[in-house]
């Protein structure tokens, strides 16, 4: 059975993930943590999980290679995240980014499994048909993450309706994981620039990339965000699309258990 629902997205979209008790220093290591947020170093990351042998998100299909129509020099659709198998959210409802090279490319498909791989959620969404780095929000009315549980994601590139086969799919795993309070204070109290270098510091990506993005939204023109963006990008071997550009996105969805 499957209902409508509108479903949150946007271009540089906000906010994932946190960090787990054992991820988080004690108060004399955290407050040298919060010093090094508030000096100029750039924002670098270092994963969490084990590496993986692709490039961001693993991804089949055929749709993203270059037809007679695109340029030789098109980079392919690409998951913002590190060559890892699992990055850490503190959020229930995590955003997921990814670069999308090909603006014929109208609608995906965001899916939504449990550690055993139970189908948890899958919505479609409408696309603007734009290229360029686009955010994607699991909404409020999917099942929340819940801390500790890991779970996996794909999201399908719909190339073709008549021949899903050719879909371009991206898949990771996310964890969900909790800010001591201490921490979650710290965070809130820094400027959004710091509050991304320790995000990076205690190995949080999703909210680490989220910040950024937001800041990178707000202020196109300025070169201190660029640099940060592109730092961070450059840190887990994002290297090509550390210079896309943001779109806005998307329509209404509709969802169901798959």
């Amino acid at each position: 059975m499957k209902i409508k629902i509108a479903m949150r997205l946007s271009a540089f979209l906000l906010l994932p993930l946190a960090v787990s008790l054992e991820l988080v220093p004690l108060s004399g290591t955290l407050g040298r943590s919060i010093a090094s947020a508030n000096n100029s170093s750039s924002v670098v990351f270092q994963p969490n999980g084990s590496p993986r042998t692709t490039t961001g998100g693993a991804s089949r299909g055929i749709c993203s290679i270059p037809s007679a129509e695109t340029s030789e020099n098109q980079k392919p659709a690409i998951a913002l995240i590190p060559h890892t198998d699992t990055e850490l959210t503190t959020q229930a409802h995590p955003t997921i980014f990814l670069y999308i090279p090909d603006a014929t490319i109208l609608s995906a498909e965001l899916s939504l499994w449990d550690e055993s791989q139970k189908g948890l959620y899958q919505t479609t969404v409408s696309l603007s048909g734009k290229s360029g780095i686009v955010g994607i929000q699991l909404p409020d009315a999917a099942p929340s993450l819940e801390v500790g549980k890991r779970y996996k994601w794909s999201l399908a590139l719909i190339c073709d309706r008549a021949q899903r086969s050719r879909d371009v799919v991206f898949e990771g795993w996310i964890k969900r994981t909790q800010l001591s309070s201490t921490l979650e204070e710290q965070i809130g109290s820094l400027e959004p620039l710091q509050r991304a270098r320790l995000y990076a510091q205690n190995r949080i990506w999703y909210e680490t990339l989220a910040t950024l993005a937001e800041l990178r939204r707000e202020r196109p023109d300025d070169s201190i965000i660029a640099t940060e963006w592109q730092s961070l990008l450059l840190s887990v071997g994002l290297q090509d699309v550390a210079e896309a550009t943001a779109i806005d996105c998307c329509q209404s969805a509709t969802l169901g258990q798959p």
